[in-house]
């Protein structure tokens, strides 16, 4: 683990908080409340000794500048049981890619982000966990650029054969879900099967898992769907998609929220925090598939699907977020 760097301000920040004790002794009691409020920044997850009960204060950048970056890496991944020194450990921003903050309190429910801000390597991380994907499937011209994007870097994607490939299909996320990115579309595509940002699923005949992009593109228009466990299919879109986008950056999402007790689900796609289209569903679940994520490319097959353009910060949860979330994700980092 590279060494932690921390400004004065950082120390006497986090000494305030501890009762006046000094940083670098062992931390006797979790703070009592955030060194400030009224702005998103840094998120500070504490692991107490005293009671083994991690609490999370937010502290603003303003009171809390990390030298170097915008993160404190930690062995320490769970705030839950801590053990050993007290030690706080500073964990980026407020991951607006889980929803809002309720919801990213929601126990048990599975996120990953791709934020495609690694400076270069053929990896791109996943900063939630750790599902890391290989740029070209580790082919060296199917690998996409890396690019500036919405939010610090993007990957750019030639429409021919880059796509970033996974060693999961993810199929156990197979009933609410919410798949988002922010993407940029250089052209809209020219024959039928290309365009998606990211997919699970192979083709119409396999009738399993499920894609964000477009998946007749030379109608121009830009879907959510999915296929049940019977291999019906459910799809949700938006006309005229890559017409309206051409070049400028837009936040996609679609969301599944399956039936339960005799009530209907909801499948519904934003753009922009916008809801674009949405249809209720008799659905309970996605029908899983063997087949690897991609982003950029149909699953399993370079093919078909490419995607051309940027696309950056994407996100997969377990969850189907309200339309509060969806407006955060848009408005978040």
């Amino acid at each position: 683990m590279a060494p932690i760097r921390i400004d004065k301000g950082f120390s006497k920040t986090i000494q305030k908080m501890n009762g006046g004790q000094p940083s670098g002794r062992p931390l006797s009691r979790p703070p009592t409340r955030p060194a400030a409020s009224g702005k998103r920044g840094m998120r500070i997850v504490w692991l107490s000794v005293a009671s083994g009960v991690g609490i999370v204060a937010a502290v603003t950048a303003a009171a809390c500048l990390i030298r170097g970056g915008n993160e404190l890496a930690a062995p320490a991944r769970s705030v839950s049981g801590g053990r050993g020194a007290g030690v706080a450990v500073a964990t980026g921003v407020t991951p607006a890619a889980a929803g809002t903050a309720a919801e990213r309190r929601t126990p048990a429910r599975e996120t990953h982000r791709w934020r495609f801000d690694e400076p270069s390597g053929s990896k791109a991380q996943d900063s939630e966990v750790h599902l890391d994907g290989t740029l070209g499937g580790g082919v060296y011209s199917c690998t996409p650029s890396r690019m500036p994007g919405r939010v610090k870097g993007a990957l750019a994607f030639d429409g021919t054969n880059d796509y970033v490939g996974f060693a999961s299909s993810l199929a156990h996320l197979n009933g609410a879900l919410t798949v988002s990115a922010w993407v940029k579309p250089d052209q809209p595509p020219a024959v039928t099967g290309k365009g998606r940002v990211v997919a699970n699923t192979f083709s119409y005949t396999a009738k399993r898992g499920w894609l964000l992009g477009c998946q007749y593109g030379a109608v121009d228009r830009f879907e959510f769907q999915f296929y049940s466990p019977t291999g019906g299919l459910e799809t949700v879109f938006c006309m005229n998609f890559f017409r309206d986008w051409s070049n400028r950056w837009v936040h996609v999402a679609g969301v599944f929220k399956p039936a339960v007790s005799g009530s209907d689900g909801t499948l519904a796609l934003y753009t922009n925090g916008v809801l674009a289209a949405s249809k209720a569903t008799a659905c309970t679940a996605i029908g899983t598939t063997n087949m690897n994520l991609r982003i950029g490319a149909r699953a399993g097959d370079i093919g078909q699907g490419m995607w051309s353009g940027l696309i950056d910060e994407v996100s997969i949860v377990g969850a189907a977020l309200s339309p509060e979330g969806i407006r955060a994700q848009f408005a978040g980092p």
